[in-house]
């Protein structure tokens, strides 16, 4: 994947794909890592401190799972892919936030919404 359109410098992360940025990902959870154990029973939906990944309650399942963020809290660039499955998920949530998220140097960021 070096040579394609998204380079070595995204580390083979395609903006416009299904995945995650990891590499990112691993920076944020270096800074901020989640030092809260996994609940052993229901305790909220979810348990998180100032980490970058958070416990997330999983009804159909009875335990939680970790889940990291969608958001690099430093730039508000956007770690998933547009085809990833809960990019639509993601949007909504930055909309709740008062946020858009737009196409800018190759990436997605999430900003606060202009003014009409």
């Amino acid at each position: 994947m070096p040579n394609s359109k998204w380079g070595a410098n995204l580390g083979g992360f395609n903006p416009e794909g299904t995945g995650y940025d990891e590499k990112t990902a691993n920076e944020l959870r270096k800074l901020s890592p989640l030092t809260i154990p996994k609940p052993k029973q229901y305790e909220g939906d979810e348990i998180a401190s100032d980490s970058f990944d958070a416990w997330i309650w999983h009804q159909e399942l009875g335990e939680y799972k970790k889940h990291s963020g969608s958001i690099d809290p430093r730039t508000g660039q956007v770690l998933k892919g547009r085809g990833h499955r809960t990019w639509k998920e993601m949007v909504e949530g930055e909309k709740e936030l008062g946020n858009e998220v737009i196409f800018k140097n190759g990436r997605y960021y999430s900003r606060p919404m202009l003014g009409p």
